[in-house]
């Protein structure tokens, strides 16, 4: 159900969202572009409060999901014996945060003697 969004000004929806930011920081998360898309629609009155935490919830939710999964396979890799070079953790955070789809790390395949 969309709320009547003329019950706020422009001035409080911009508050709204630099309060939605600063807890999105506290949590490491910083809004890509489509998440900046979003809070202008909601700031300029052309989205709904619902419709920005809707958005808002299921992105910190697969958030949430990304760094678990890292965080599993970083102990993972500790239980080989191995470490995670800073470099990869750094494209590891940038994956959460959906900056990049892959991390581009894995090795090329070894090459077939036949095909050489």
């Amino acid at each position: 159900m969309t709320e009547n969004i003329t019950t706020t000004t422009k001035e409080q929806r911009r508050q709204q969202v630099a309060t939605m930011r600063s807890n999105f920081n506290l949590e490491g998360m910083e809004p890509d572009a489509e998440d900046l898309a979003w809070q202008e629609r909601y700031i300029e009155g052309t989205a709904s409060l619902t419709d920005l935490l809707t958005y808002a919830t299921a992105f910190a939710k697969e958030h949430r999901r990304r760094v678990a999964a890292q965080k599993f396979a970083i102990a993972s890799v500790a239980l080989e014996g191995f470490t995670v070079s800073e470099d990869v953790q750094e494209k590891m955070r940038r994956m959460a945060m959906g900056e990049l789809k892959t991390l581009g790390i894995a090795a090329p395949p070894p090459k077939n003697r036949d095909n050489e």
